[in-house]
């Protein structure tokens, strides 16, 4: 007698099925608890707006502001806490002059802001309104 097709098929997966969870179930039990408390660190940038370098273009003089003075900031935060996670929250590609020749006049080059943000290893980032 000639057992179904799709019944082996399904005794298959049922039977792989209870190995993976038979698996997942010894790795659960040897794992230790985590602590009762838990710190997180979360760092952000916001409205960055092409700001590289630490200068205000509208006054034409240097500023306390952009990626590169922020880098500093991040690197010593992280070597607090290396798990620390790193978040933009958005208007970050538009801006400043630089911004705007690669985001409309060249964009066959890696944007200089993306590339910024990949340097510093950030973990995630939202959309702005002025991307």
């Amino acid at each position: 007698m000639k057992t179904p097709r799709g019944f082996l098929v399904s005794a298959l997966f049922f039977a792989g099925l209870i190995a993976a969870s038979t698996s997942f179930l010894e790795v659960s039990a040897t794992r230790r608890l985590p602590p009762e408390n838990v710190s997180l660190t979360i760092l952000d940038t916001t409205d960055t707006h092409g700001g590289i370098e630490p200068w205000d273009y509208y006054a034409d003089k240097p500023a306390n502001l952009g990626m590169a003075k922020i880098a500093t900031l991040i690197k010593e935060a992280r070597a607090e806490d290396p798990d620390a996670l790193l978040v933009d929250c958005g208007d970050t590609i538009q801006g400043t002059p630089l911004a705007y020749y690669f985001a409309e006049k060249d964009t066959s080059k890696p944007n200089p802001m993306i590339a910024v943000f990949n340097l510093l290893h950030y973990d995630a980032m939202a959309v702005g309104n002025h991307e």
